[in-house]
């Protein structure tokens, strides 16, 4: 965020609703989340927008007949809450962690984007959660999107776990930054030979494609819930990183089946995170086949399902279901 304000000499920053960015005073005035905020704003000049959520849209509208409003309505954003209508930056996940693995539309970040250019700002990509291959068949999340980020940030599945983070900008932004910097843990020799490390098994054993092809086949199986159980109001996300929301009647936030949940999983979240009323389905990008299949009957499967999604004590009558010899019979697909 310094980066891109010391290049557009602008302070006013956007970002989206339901986002989190981290513990910082700047990272949490940045994130929408009031769980996470544990103080008000104390950096000023950043500015939320709704953002792509179409299952529960803020605008009450429907893909595609909306036209795409959460992301025009950046350009209002822009000219009535920000100082001489500029801004130095926009920032996103291509997918929302945090928020629920909220996927955006296809034409959404051109769109966007391209109303944050016109107004002087950045694209700042946050693929902490989304990069090195977890969306499947790009190493870049916002790749499946077809637009260049001035800046992308990184952490997390870089290192396979190891505590690391990176950021990478276009060489005029970069070079943009002129005076001193420093980091205490900058270019740690065993972080970074552990991020190498991941990144070469990610690239020689083609973990990228293989995220994408388990990612469909999990993604099938995942679908095939959502039309047998209607407590499953949702299933969105890419490649091996899947999300399936949990709803009563009327779209309600499924508070029942999300503590049920939380008992069943209680030692499993490895693999299968829940945040709010959402289960995130993160299996490993080395999935291999009979991990990321949902056919296996009886109990079986179900502690298959524990293991590799997460995404099985959806409601009592779910689980029990799942219990049933072939009830998760997805071969035939």
């Amino acid at each position: 965020m310094l980066l891109a304000q010391i290049y557009t000499k602008c302070q006013d920053v956007i970002t989206l609703r339901h986002s989190y960015s981290g513990r910082s005073y700047l990272a949490l005035s940045l994130s929408a989340q009031s769980s996470w905020r544990l103080t008000p704003n104390v950096v000023p000049g950043v500015h939320h927008i709704a953002n792509a959520y179409c299952y529960r849209c803020p605008f009450g509208l429907t893909y595609p007949s909306c036209d795409l409003k959460c992301a025009k309505d950046v350009e209002e954003a822009i000219q009535t809450t920000t100082s001489q209508g500029r801004i130095a930056a926009f920032l996103a996940e291509p997918i929302q962690g945090v928020g629920g693995f909220i996927t955006p539309p296809k034409e959404y970040f051109k769109e966007i984007v391209g109303i944050v250019k016109k107004y002087g700002g950045l694209f700042i990509c946050d693929e902490v959660q989304t990069a090195w291959g977890r969306t499947g068949g790009k190493m870049f999340g916002i790749e499946h999107w077809g637009v260049e980020p001035d800046i992308m940030t990184f952490a997390k599945g870089m290192a396979n776990g190891v505590p690391i983070g990176a950021t990478i900008a276009t060489p005029e932004v970069a070079d943009s930054m002129q005076g001193n910097t420093i980091s205490t843990f900058g270019g740690n020799p065993v972080t970074c030979t552990a991020a190498r490390a991941t990144i070469e098994v990610i690239e020689e054993e083609n973990l990228v494609e293989n995220a994408r092809v388990m990612g469909n086949r999990l993604r099938e199986g995942l679908d095939a819930l959502k039309e047998k159980y209607p407590v499953i109001g949702d299933v969105r996300g890419m490649g091996l990183m899947q999300g399936m929301e949990l709803v009563g009647e009327k779209k309600r936030p499924d508070a029942e089946s999300r503590e049920e949940a939380d008992g069943v999983n209680e030692n499993q979240r490895a693999a299968g995170r829940q945040r709010r009323h959402v289960w995130e389905c993160t299996p490993c990008r080395a999935t291999v086949e009979r991990e990321a299949r949902t056919d296996r009957s009886g109990i079986e499967a179900t502690r298959s399902l524990i293991r590799t999604t997460g995404a099985v004590a959806l409601s009592k009558k779910c689980l029990t279901e799942m219990l049933k010899p072939a009830v998760l019979d997805f071969s035939d697909r």
